[in-house]
């Protein structure tokens, strides 16, 4: 049974592929921001999300980036089983593209 509003309903199952936004290009990973001082992401957890790590507690505001001192803990979740290895790999230097 799917709940509607748990991690990854919108994205639907990791394995169905649904989103492509670029024919031959699959979203690999899904990362989220959990802000400490509201919630722990025991969800996120529970359903498999890694932890990263935390950022440094800055927003992106134009025409750059402003401290705000709320730093946010860094999950995320692969779509792909190959996704650690690509994401990794030696890019391709004729076109930018990891092999």
């Amino acid at each position: 049974m799917r709940h509607q509003h748990t991690p990854l309903s919108r994205f639907g199952s990791p394995k169905a592929g649904i989103f492509r936004p670029f024919p031959g290009h699959p979203i690999l990973l899904a990362e989220t921001f959990v802000d400490p001082a509201r919630f722990r992401g025991t969800c996120y957890r529970a359903a498999g999300w890694q932890f990263l790590g935390q950022t440094r507690g800055f927003a992106k505001r134009r025409p750059g980036y402003v401290a705000h001192g709320q730093p946010k803990l860094l999950l995320v979740r692969p779509l792909h089983p190959e996704a650690r290895a690509r994401l990794t790999a030696k890019a391709d230097s004729s076109n930018g593209c990891a092999r």
